[in-house]
């Protein structure tokens, strides 16, 4: 059965993820940090704090404790191992650059404002292939298109956990 994977935030969980993404920019400055992909300083703030509602929609839609990590990049923001990539293009791709690591998975979440849709996960060593790598004048990165993106499906009864392992 596939779930639904619509989520909708309330202002305090708006709240909360906006305040993390601004502590997020804010580190970034800090450390004289240069944005990700596509970005630039004038929209910093409103990726970090788009990024930071994704990830509180998906920990919201599957009842795991949303964090909020501050302070590495580097480290996942679910789990032990799952990164999630949020755009507010419906027809965004997941980018994933050559140095993820291989055994992390990697969910891509579309929404804007309060509302947000899970599209679906991969696992970032089954991007890194040659058909995915593209270099729109920001450096080669490998960029997924949601058609060969996993769905969250789960049989009767059956457990996130069981399907996505996250601890």
């Amino acid at each position: 059965m596939e779930r639904s994977t619509f989520i909708v935030l309330t202002d305090e969980e708006m709240m909360a993820a906006a305040v993390v993404g601004i502590k997020r920019n804010i580190m970034s400055i800090n450390k004289d940090s240069k944005p990700g992909y596509g970005h630039n300083d004038e929209n910093n703030w409103e990726i970090n704090i788009l990024g930071a509602m994704g990830e509180l929609s998906f920990c919201k839609y599957y009842g795991i404790t949303w964090e909020g990590r501050i302070g590495n990049y580097k480290k996942s923001d679910v789990g032990h191992n799952i990164q999630v990539k949020t755009t507010t293009y419906s027809n965004g791709r997941l980018i994933i650059e050559s140095d993820f690591k291989d055994e992390e998975i990697y969910v891509l979440v579309i929404g804007d404002k309060n509302i947000y849709q899970i599209i679906g996960w991969i696992k970032a060593v089954d991007c890194k292939k040659e058909i995915y790598r593209h270099n729109f004048g920001r450096g080669s990165k490998y960029f997924v298109p949601q058609s060969m993106l996993n769905p969250f499906v789960f049989q009767e009864e059956q457990k996130f956990e069981d399907v996505i392992m996250i601890n």
